[in-house]
């Protein structure tokens, strides 16, 4: 998935300054528009896929157009977790970023894509049949206006306010911002590094390295695909 990174001016600061931001488009954060605005990308997307921290991720990317800072302009993040991987990228040098790489969710039976207007629901063609069989439709598309999202945005504010006053747990919890945050932050230490990081999701610490993977992690048995028809 991408995000476009959009303008933001930053200022020429010591990069030991630069490393005690805790974020923000103010000028001086180590992590340029990865701190700035992935947030936004992964926590909807941590919303819906169930909260987790990662098990890897690795952050890529360079200075390849504004000379006059030490944060990239162009970044991508890989976020591995346990059965699936995040992909976010953006550039401060583009806006049509979106158009290419919108918002999506590929699954095995079907990808849900964030589509202007709404949300696009497309089963693969092993699963066209179940698809149909529990929608009524080939695709699905669930419409919405982009233009009257403030009540969205309204009862979104007013659960905060409201658990503040009932100490209530909100519907977006501090745990996933939490989550959402440390993947980002290792993306940005990966980056800075030129090495992948690896974190274990049980003791929330970064790991030496990253642990060894086998060359077979299956359980012997070949998952059998419908037929296609």
């Amino acid at each position: 998935m991408t995000g476009n990174g959009g303008w933001v001016t930053h200022r020429r600061v010591p990069l030991a300054r630069s490393a005690t931001s805790a974020g923000g488009n103010t000028g001086i954060t180590p992590g340029g528009v990865g701190a700035d605005f992935f947030h936004h990308r992964l926590s909807p997307l941590l919303f819906a896929m169930g909260p987790k921290f990662p098990r890897s991720v690795a952050g890529m990317g360079g200075i390849y157009l504004f000379r006059d800072r030490e944060v990239p302009d162009t970044y991508s993040t890989v976020i591995e977790y346990d059965t699936y991987i995040i992909n976010i990228s953006a550039s401060m040098g583009a806006v049509q970023g979106e158009r290419g790489m919108t918002p999506t969710i590929y699954g095995h039976e079907a990808t849900i894509q964030f589509v202007e207007g709404g949300i696009q629901v497309t089963p693969e063609w092993q699963f066209a049949k179940k698809f149909e069989a529990a929608t009524g439709k080939k695709t699905l598309l669930l419409q919405t206006d982009r233009w009257k999202d403030t009540p969205i945005r309204r009862a979104h504010i007013e659960n905060f306010l409201e658990c503040v006053k009932t100490r209530k747990d909100p519907v977006f919890p501090i745990e996933l911002g939490y989550q959402a945050m440390v993947a980002i932050k290792l993306g940005i230490d990966s980056y800075r590094s030129g090495k992948i990081v690896a974190f274990d999701p049980q003791t929330q610490r970064v790991l030496p390295g990253i642990p060894p993977r086998p060359g077979y992690e299956g359980t012997g048995e070949n998952y059998q695909e419908p037929v296609r028809s």
